[in-house]
């Protein structure tokens, strides 16, 4: 994640940075999973992608990011304190 978000700052183009602020405005962590899925999971069958999904989304909603992303959106500040913050990103 870090060697993308690096690219999309050095990119001049407008979709590189809606690109960079929507990455901006997700969790860190969720950023990292999900590539890190993407990654690992290409090919398998779609019945032990889900499994591997659901799983890795039960730890997620384990966690304090998720439900720290509810509570921006509900209540409308839209300023998440990640516990694993964009710093980590850079």
């Amino acid at each position: 994640m870090e060697a993308i978000v690096a690219a999309l700052r050095n990119e001049p183009g407008e979709w590189a940075k809606e690109a960079l602020a929507a990455m901006e405005r997700a969790s860190p962590l969720s950023l990292k999973l999900a590539f890190r899925m993407l990654q690992q999971w290409r090919g398998l069958e779609i019945e032990d992608a889900l499994t591997l999904e659901y799983r890795a989304m039960m730890h997620v909603f384990a966690g304090e990011d998720f439900y720290e992303g509810v509570r921006a959106v509900l209540m409308q500040d839209q300023k998440p304190r990640w516990r694993f913050g964009i710093a980590r990103l850079k």
